[in-house]
């Protein structure tokens, strides 16, 4: 940096003595020969737009004006500018030059400036552009001066340099460190400058403002645009590339600041010696500190409080290594108060600190000593120490006390969300990231334990409301355990005990959340839960969808993500629309996104079920389910009540008795209303029935065409088993035998989702149970004393409410022609004669 300024200050007196001598004559030709000269002793590219000279004009003045000087590097720096000024004069009084005095400078204005200062990723600098072959001109002027006291014998005549006005506008100094990522910048800087030079030494009045100060790490803005001025007195010895301030004030974002010390350059490195300190400073004015942008939101904060705030920089800066920080901040009986926080939070003592020692940034601490404060009378402590901030983050964390959640939730913005409760905590975490990251969580503290009581919660998604009455948890490093966890959801309680595992890594490090819990209920109530997927006008009466085609009215389900839980289900009463179940004991997993329900077996319907299977929840639209079903002596009519599948492939079983069991398959979707979606439904299984009993059923009345009337009321059925499919909405019935009022009947076919059946019945029916119709077909048939039994076939079709009845008259006809090959001709005669006198009547 120091022969940067050396070479930089070697180049302005080239070009100002060159454009001294002959100013006017020889200008085009002296500024093409001076700028190749300049640009053979640095690595850059030199340039400017025009300049122009006055003397004549201005006598006894003499100036000098640039525009758009630019210095641009080479190599890894191509196309970066190191320095630009759109706007460069200097005037000088010539007079002052001539009588051998003090020279004047009159003025220097510099103006829409850019300096960017570039630190690349190999250790080189934008601003080191001296050609390597290039004398030094420190040991230069060293050896000149030595040449000349040795042969005058005489000491040093220093030329005295006034310097009346320096005018800076619009500068904008940037520095960037490409390989930590971080910049230190400042724009829009304007300021003035007078005082004198005296060979290497400068004492000069400094005034400089800008209100835009900024530093940057990573993508996260530690101080932004904060308005920032430097008045004070800057004594300078060129030579040793000392710097001092003397004096004055200085001000961030209209804060005052006391800044003492200095820096140093001399060679490559940057020495500091630079203590500032806040004095008479509260908690009001500390509030100024927060960029303009935002004290809109600090309009109606009532605060107050003492506060000491100081620190210092001392050290070298060379490479990666930083000169030590240290940083004092102290904060005692302060409090703090806004509209929405109705009681104020008080803190009674907060000391923090950052430290570093000279050496590399990553040295940098960060500490709370101590934080003692209260917030709605409730006691909260911390202790805080963060460090190797940029390599591998270590963290010690200390914190105990009571917070009020209604008060918290008045501090911090919930939406909708109304929250109660008292949380106690007292816990430690400690450790290094790099021990998450690793896996080896043995070597990450957390220990302590959380208390929660009397805790509701209640919002837009659990409109219902979320009790805890009381809950318990101890850390211990990558376990959590769960007692005594108690409470309330809507109508339904709960009781959760057992562990949490790879608690750690699932927060921190995108890990899997292992746990093994046990859930306690006495009721349940799905009904609550199921009601935020249900449409506001729907029907709360089945759970299953005649069609996959609606759109979803909360968007895709999706179970939580990384998580491996087992809960061990002891629930005595769940409600499921209709359904009352009792006694509900299993194993329930939620893993990948996918929820295992195994040997889950419960009371309901009058008999018992258990359930093995998994629905698959991972953001698509339509849940997949995969259950297996046992079912055992569900009563039949309850059935029809409770169950849509019932109502909707067994309708008889409406104005039924008895019970039945089943053993099935099925696969289906659940839509957005958490339906079973019908025409997506595939079982396959074997339906057994006990003790059926049809009374009054519809079908029965439709088949007066076949038995006597009289007989169809509570028709008993033998027991039976049927084998079925369910696919593309059609149950399909294998054929199977039974009896009905002690008749032998196969029945097999298909009914349909759309409530139409077709199902063909064959029985061999006793002749008294048959109807008049049929009774007078045979009444002729000679012999017809002696049949007892008659084959009848029936074609069961159309609307399932009012299906059509089709007898199989040519099954009846050939029972008829087979018994009159079998009569006498007497008997034949007898039967004309009847069947003649009937027609004659």
């Amino acid at each position: 940096m120091k022969k940067l300024l050396v070479v930089l200050g070697l180049i302005f007196v080239l070009l100002l003595a060159a454009f001294f001598v002959v100013p006017v004559l020889y200008k085009e030709k002296i500024s093409q020969l001076a700028l190749q000269k300049i640009n053979t002793m640095v690595d850059a590219r030199i340039n400017y737009e025009s300049f122009d000279l006055a003397l004549l004009r201005s006598f006894p003045d003499f100036t000098a004006t640039f525009q758009n000087i630019s210095v641009v590097g080479k190599n890894q720096f191509e196309n970066d500018t190191l320095l630009y000024f759109g706007y460069f004069s200097a005037t000088l009084d010539v007079m002052s030059v001539l009588r051998k005095s003090d020279v004047l400078l009159k003025s220097l204005e510099i103006s829409n400036g850019k300096l960017n200062f570039i630190a690349g990723t190999n250790g080189a600098y934008n601003w080191e552009i001296e050609q390597k072959t290039t004398l030094d001109v420190d040991s230069l002027n060293l050896s000149q001066k030595e040449t000349s006291n040795t042969a005058t014998n005489e000491p040093d005549q220093q030329l005295k340099l006034l310097l009346k006005s320096i005018v800076l506008s619009d500068i904008d100094v940037v520095y960037l460190s490409r390989s930590s990522d971080y910049e230190f910048a400042v724009y829009d800087v304007n300021g003035k400058m007078q005082g004198e030079m005296q060979g290497m030494n400068t004492l000069l009045n400094v005034e400089i403002a800008t209100p835009s100060l900024n530093y940057r790490y990573g993508k996260v803005y530690y101080l932004k645009n904060l308005e920032t001025a430097v008045n004070t007195k800057l004594n300078a010895d060129l030579n040793k590339f000392d710097f001092k301030f003397e004096g004055g004030s200085s001000k961030l974002n209209n804060f005052p600041l006391d800044l003492k010390g200095g820096f140093s350059m001399p060679g490559d490195s940057i020495l500091f010696d630079i203590q500032f300190d806040v004095p008479d400073i509260s908690m009001p004015r500390l509030l100024q500190l927060v960029p303009q942008d935002y004290q809109k939101y600090l309009a109606n904060v009532k605060t107050d409080g003492n506060i000491n705030f100081d620190g210092s920089l001392l050290g070298v800066y060379y490479n990666n290594v930083y000169p030590s920080i240290a940083v004092n901040f102290d904060v005692s009986n302060a409090w703090l108060q806004y509209p929405e926080l109705p009681d104020r939070l008080e803190i009674v003592k907060l000391k923090a600190e950052i430290v570093k020692p000279e050496g590399e940034l990553d040295k940098v601490e960060l500490g709370i000593s101590q934080f003692d404060m209260f917030l709605a009378d409730n006691p909260l402590s911390l202790q805080a120490a963060f460090s190797q901030l940029f390599t591998d983050p270590k963290l010690d964390v200390s914190f105990n006390g009571v917070v009020d959640l209604e008060t918290l939730s008045k501090v911090i913005p919930l939406g909708d969300t109304q929250l109660k409760g008292m949380l106690t905590a007292n816990a430690i975490i400690a450790g290094n990231y790099s021990s998450i990251e690793s896996g080896s969580y043995q070597n990450f503290k957390s220990e302590g334990e959380l208390g929660l009581s009397k805790f509701y919660i209640i919002n837009s998604s659990v409109p219902q409301g979320v009790e805890i009455s009381n809950a318990a948890l101890k850390l211990k490093n990558e376990t959590v355990d769960v007692d005594g966890l108690q409470g309330r959801i809507g109508r339904s309680d709960f009781r959760v005990s057992g562990s949490l595992n790879n608690v750690i890594s699932y927060m921190w490090a995108g890990g899997e959340l292992y746990g093994k819990l046990k859930w306690q209920s006495l009721l349940l109530d799905l009904n609550e839960f199921m009601a935020a997927y249900q449409p506001a006008d729907s029907v709360k009466s089945v759970y299953l969808e005649t069609d996959s085609t609606q759109t979803a009215s909360t968007g895709p389900i999706e179970l939580p993500e990384k998580m491996h839980l087992v809960f061990d289900a002891d629930v005595k009463q769940m409600l499921i629309d209709k359904m009352n179940i009792t006694n509900t004991k299993g194993n329930v997993v939620l893993k990948n996104q996918h929820l295992y329900l195994n040997g889950l077996n419960m009371d309901m319907i009058g008999g018992r079920m258990k359930m093995d299977g998994k629905a698959i929840a991972d953001g698509r639209l339509h849940p997949d389910v995969d259950f297996t079903l046992d079912i055992k002596n569900f009563d039949i009519k309850e059935a029809y009540r409770q169950l849509s599948l019932v109502q909707k492939y067994m309708p008889f079983a409406a104005s039924s008795q008895g019970s039945f069991s089943t053993k099935l398959n099925m696969q289906t979707q659940l839509s957005d209303s958490l339906k079973l979606i019908a025409s997506e439904l595939n079982a396959k299984g074997a339906l057994t029935v006990q003790n059926l009993k049809l009374v009054d059923a519809r079908i029965l009345k439709n088949l007066s065409t076949v038995i006597a009337s009289n007989k169809l009321r509570n028709v008993q059925v033998d027991n039976f088993t049927a084998h079925y499919a369910i696919k593309d909405g059609n149950l399909n019935i294998e054929p199977f035998s039974t009896k009905v009022m002690q008749q032998p009947v196969r029945l097999g076919g298909t009914y349909n989702l759309g409530g139409t059946v077709d199902l063909r019945v064959d029985a061999t029916v006793d002749k008294s149970l048959l109807s008049n119709n049929l009774l007078s077909m045979i009444a002729y048939v000679p012999g017809h004393e002696r049949i007892q039994k008659i084959d009848v076939g029936m074609l069961v079709k159309g609307d399932a409410k009012k299906p059509e009845i089709i007898v199989d008259n040519d099954k009846i006809k050939q029972q008829v022609i087979n018994q009159l090959k079998n009569s006498s001709p007497k008997e034949l005669e007898d039967a004309a004669k009847k069947l003649f006198n009937d027609i004659f009547k």
